[in-house]
């Protein structure tokens, strides 16, 4: 037996999928995809596993704009043309409507399996849980922080993403600069700071894992001994009309959160080398 009928919890609304049946298994031969419409997985055929990876494996954890919403292939997206320019076999569970908080909910586990044998893992996310203003800085930090152990716990090399802007309006269809307005001002106050903590080496408690300032005493940062994270990809910096601004550069959105397909084509190359 194994578990192919997957369906979507929409009480998550997040894509996180629930198995049907008491045991959490169905009859490989009688049973069947579920029919309704969202996130969801099922194997064809199972080959066998391995206990050696013997080249790079690389995931893509959290939400559209990780997925690649926006671009011109498919939702390809930025990290994912990256990864395959690079020659290197991807998996993606990042997906729309993604949050930090939902993929460290108890049955985000099914998903995560697919990232099992991953030798590294790519960690955006955060957009969703911050646009709505309630979340503070200590909140995402231990999100984030949760996140990474558990992908360094099963064996990968963590990088993450600095967070692009949290929603901005626009009154020219993102045309110019000058005519975008930042929707949260809440929201940009958290992710400017998230994101020069995350510039900083995301500077934390070796022991508890307890977030600290920049400079901080026996604080460790990114790559060294007792960081869940080896390194970050400045993306924002490629989005934003200038760092920290909370704007898109003109023409790099076309709704005020998603990055746009030329930009994201453009932005490939020049994070290949991080």
């Amino acid at each position: 037996k194994f578990s192919p009928n997957i369906t979507v919890n929409t009480a998550y609304n997040s894509g996180e999928g629930t198995i049907r049946g008491t045991d959490e298994t169905i009859d490989l031969l009688n049973g069947s995809i579920g029919t309704a419409a969202g996130y969801g997985v099922g194997p064809m055929f199972i080959l066998g596993s391995s206990s050696e990876v013997s080249q790079a494996i690389c995931g893509i954890e959290g939400d559209s704009v990780g997925n690649g919403s926006g671009d011109q292939i498919n939702d390809l997206g930025f990290l994912s043309r990256i990864v395959r320019g690079l020659g290197i076999p991807e998996v993606k569970t990042a997906n729309g409507g993604g949050t930090n908080a939902d993929s460290l909910l108890p049955a985000s586990w099914r998903r995560r399996l697919f990232q099992i044998g991953c030798t590294h893992v790519i960690h955006e996310g955060g957009v969703n849980d911050t646009r709505g203003g309630t979340l503070t800085l200590e909140q995402l930090q231990a999100q984030d922080i949760a996140k990474w152990r558990r992908s360094n716990d099963e064996g990968a090399r963590v990088l993450v993403t600095t967070m692009t802007p949290t929603g901005t309006s626009s009154t020219d269809a993102y045309a110019t600069v000058e005519n975008q307005t930042i929707l949260n001002g809440t929201a940009q106050s958290v992710r400017v700071a998230r994101n020069n903590w995350i510039r900083a080496g995301a500077p934390l408690n070796p022991t508890t894992f307890a977030p600290l300032a920049a400079g901080a005493s026996g604080a460790v940062t990114f790559g060294q001994a007792g960081h869940p994270a080896v390194g970050y990809l400045e993306v924002a910096d490629l989005v934003e009309s200038a760092r920290d601004s909370g704007l898109f550069g003109a023409g790099y959105t076309g709704d005020g959160l998603h990055i746009a397909a030329a930009r994201q084509i453009a932005m490939a190359p020049l994070l290949s080398g991080a």
